[in-house]
This record gives C-alpha cells, structure tokens and sequence, in this order.
C-alpha cells in the first residue's frame, strides 16, 4: 500500500472530537479517513495510527476518547472507578470500559517499559521486581488483600500458603477489605478485589432464584431505571449482597450494583437482545408480589437454562474467583487434582495429612450435622447400599448408627473442633463424620452453581444430601481444563 501521510487525519478526528466533545469508534473513524482520502482502510490500520498519538486513549478494544478528556474525568472522580465509568458509559455511551484506563497514567505509562509487577493502594504505588521490592512495600503498607497475595506468589514463583505463612510471621494482615490492585505491564491481574466477608460456597439459593433475582433487576432497571429493593424477598437480598452483585441495601431503598453486578447485568440483557423476548415474563413478573414467587414461575424454569448461564459465567467466575472462601476452596481442589485426588472425602483428608487444618475447619466443617433423616430412617441412604467399607472398618453401616451420626455425634464433634482444631483427626480415624460435616450449601446448591458458570466438570452428578445420596468419596469435584492451569 502506497504511504499516506496521516497528520490532516489525527488532527480533524483530534479537532472534531474536542468540538462536540464526543467518544469515538473506530467505525465512525474509519468513514472520517475515507472522506478525507478517498480509500477503503480496515479499523486494525486506523487503531495502528490513532494509538502512536498521544491525543488519544483507548477505553476498549472499538472506543476511544481524547486523553485531555478522561484526565478531566479522573480529575473529577478521583479514585471512584465505579463513577468514571458510570460517567463515560451515560455521556458518551460506551460499554464494557476497560478499567485499566483509571489506573494513574504515569505510574501506567511507566509499568508498560518492562515486565514489573504493581501494588497500588489507595494512597501509593509501588513496584515490584523482586521479593525485596514486595516485602519493603508490604512492611511498610502491613495489609494486603489475599488476592494480591496470590498474584505476587505467581510473579515471584512462589508457593501461595508459604507466603501466606511468611507475611503472618512479619505481621502483615491480610484483609478481603483493603483497596488493593495488583497489577503487571498493561494487564490487572485483579480487578478491584471486593470481598464483604460472606462465604458464598454456603450460597442458600437455587439456580432459579438467580435467574429470577437478575430477571427482576433487568426488568426495574428497563423499566424504572433504578432497582426497587422491596420486590425481592430477603433471603434474595442478603444472598445477591453475599455474591457481591449489590453493595449494602440495609440503608437505602433502591440497591446498586457492584462492578460484578453490572457486568452480570450486562450479559443478560446482551442475552435478551439475542433471544425472541416474550410477554410471558413481564405478566409473571406483575403478578408475582416479590422475587421468590416469580422464582416458582414457569417462564423462570424455561429461562433457567445453559445459555444464559454461558453468558454469565465469566462474572460469576470473577465472583468466586475474589472471595477469600471460594477462591480458597478452588485452589485446595486444584493442588488436589493434580495429585489426582477428586473425591471430597480424599481431598479433605489430603490436606488433614499435610496439616492444613485452619483449611479444612474454614471451608468443611458446618455449623451442624447435615443429611436427610428420612432416606436413613427408611433404609434408603446411599450408605446401606455400600460395599466398600470405606468408612466402617469391613462392616455394614446399621441404620441406629446413622440415625445417632446425624442427630447426635457429629454435632458435639463440630463443638469440639470449634474449640481446638486438632479434633479434625477424627476425621481420618473415622471418615464416616465427613458425610455429615460437609454443609448441604457446599455439595448441593453451590455445586450446581459452580458447575452452570463451568469452573467445575459438570459431568458428575450433585449428590443430594436430603435424599439420602450423599457419599462424599463420591462427590467428584474437578476443576475444569481453564481453571487448572
């Protein structure tokens, strides 16, 4: 191709931009040069050239804004992300910003030179090229969110536990609530790591309700424009603040969305836009008084399905991969993959050999002894049926021994752990006690969760505890392909 000069080109899109104060696509960018040259060129050529000006900033792959305008923006807005992108998205209507633009463009343009990684805290940046670079920032700071930490164990090439264990010993806390983004060359490797404190694998919600609980904030945010609290019950709010799609509605009547929040919503309606939208919906949704009657509805059950939870997943994996609970339980789950370890019951007594007990007691135990007492009663729990004996020594499991197991024993064998954690030996010297300690929330409703969003296999069936199936050397937990690596 013949080489055209570009000047006229950046300085008309630069001086039409600036007039009208505008954001800008690539398309529209792409008719601009053509009347101004005459010729057909692909927006990769016109990116090519808007890029090496430094006029101008990408704030995704197609949009772009004129630098002058997003330092006006920052300046304005501060360190709030949330309302810059607000902002860009209601002025200039762009979609899907890339929150890396936020980021101090000094401290940005800096890190892009060489291969560092990067800790911003609210109040400072610092740079990190060797463990003595992250133990002077973090002695100094002496908080970091377990995020960070995993993501400086990966740079460094160091065991995340050890690290752990190391910053413990030196006193550095770690808090799921710090402002804290780590960060390497021009890609966050977290995002904005929020963490309520909840633990989302005891998730109390069926899939159903997901589903009917985004419904409700597609449908309130299409129609109203704000999000009225007092249509969802309150198991589906305390639920939807656990996951961290809303921030704190205890104080307001109309609920806002997290980061994670929006961009759920975003897919749903991207979903919507692509499917034929019946009526049906929108008549349940007015005739059902609150979330958890439209959740029982026959245009939920048919919503409910693999393609709208495709389209969700990515969020919902952010979700479970930055709170402390879950991303917890996924790296356990990992390491024991690869020592193709799969079974709950195995993985649990795994890590009780290599002594991982505060693991164990923080993602495991529940609060009390769970499994269903009719299957037991009537002779139909999964465990008359055994012939491994992998939890009764050779012998057959009588049914006043399950009976005594869940209402009794396993209960004052949770006190006890509560009380010193070295009691998970029992564990090992009786397996049996996994089948009852393992909350229901974990192997039923939250597995089902993890398996739809496709961050476990979802070959393997759920185990329903309330139906007597539950084995937990059954219950197969595999990570998927992108998840393990």
């Amino acid at each position: 191709m013949e080489k055209v000069s570009t000047l006229e080109f950046e300085d008309d899109i630069f001086e039409e931009m600036q007039k009208f104060d505008i954001g800008m696509s690539l398309a529209n960018a792409k008719i601009d040069y053509k009347s101004i040259y005459g010729r057909e060129v692909s927006e990769d050529y016109i990116k090519a050239i808007l890029m090496k000006d430094e006029r101008f900033i990408f704030v995704n792959s197609n949009y772009f804004l004129l630098r002058e305008t997003l330092e006006a923006i920052r300046s304005e807005y501060g360190n709030d992300m949330g309302e810059m992108e607000k902002f860009i998205k209601d002025k200039y209507f762009i979609k899907d910003i890339d929150r890396k633009v936020f980021i101090d463009g000094n401290q940005s343009a800096e890190v892009c030179e060489y291969d560092a990684m990067v800790l911003k805290f609210n109040d400072k940046v610092y740079e990190i090229n060797d463990e003595d670079d992250f133990y002077k920032a973090i002695i100094e700071k002496g908080v970091i969110t377990y995020d960070a930490v995993n993501a400086i164990a990966e740079y460094l090439g160091k065991d995340y536990y050890m690290l752990v264990e190391e910053l413990n010993d030196i006193g550095v806390n770690l808090k799921s609530d710090t402002k804290c983004i780590a960060y390497r060359r021009n890609s966050i490797l977290n995002t904005e790591y929020v963490d309520n404190g909840e633990n989302i694998l005891l998730l109390d919600l069926r899939t159903n309700e997901i589903v009917a609980c985004m419904i409700v904030i597609y449908l309130l945010r299409l129609n109203f424009g704000k999000i009225d609290a007092s249509y969802f019950s309150d198991k589906h709010l305390s639920s939807l603040y656990k996951l961290n799609i809303i921030n704190d509605y205890k104080n307001e009547r109309n609920i806002i969305l997290t980061l994670y929040g929006q961009k759920i919503m975003e897919r749903v309606e991207e979903f919507f836009n692509k499917i034929c939208f019946t009526n049906n919906i929108i008549d349940e949704f007015n005739i059902c008084e609150n979330s958890k009657e439209l959740a029982k509805s026959k245009g939920i059950k048919e919503i409910d399905c693999p393609d709208l939870w495709k389209m969700v997943s990515e969020p919902f994996k952010e979700i479970y991969l930055n709170n402390a609970y879950s991303r917890t339980f996924i790296d356990l789950v990992s390491e024991a993959n690869r020592q193709e370890i799969y079974s709950l019951g195995d993985i649990i007594l795994y890590y009780l050999e290599m002594g991982k007990y505060e693991e164990i007691k923080k993602i495991f135990v529940g609060k009390t002894a769970t499994s269903g007492n009719k299957p037991i009663q009537e002779g139909t729990d999964i465990c008359f049926k055994c012939r491994i004996f992998r939890c009764s020594k050779g012998m057959c499991i009588s049914k006043n021994k399950l009976l005594y197991y869940r209402s009794c024993y396993v209960n004052k064998v949770i006190k006890e752990i509560e009380g010193d954690i070295n009691k998970l030996d029992i564990l090992m010297k009786d397996p049996l006690i996994i089948k009852f300690i393992v909350p229901y929330n974990l192997t039923s409703k939250n597995k089902i969760v993890m398996q739809n969003i496709g961050l476990i296999d979802s070959k393997f069936d759920i185990l329903h505890k309330k139906d007597g199936e539950y084995c937990s050397f059954k219950d197969t937990w595999i990570l998927t392909e992108d998840e393990n690596d």
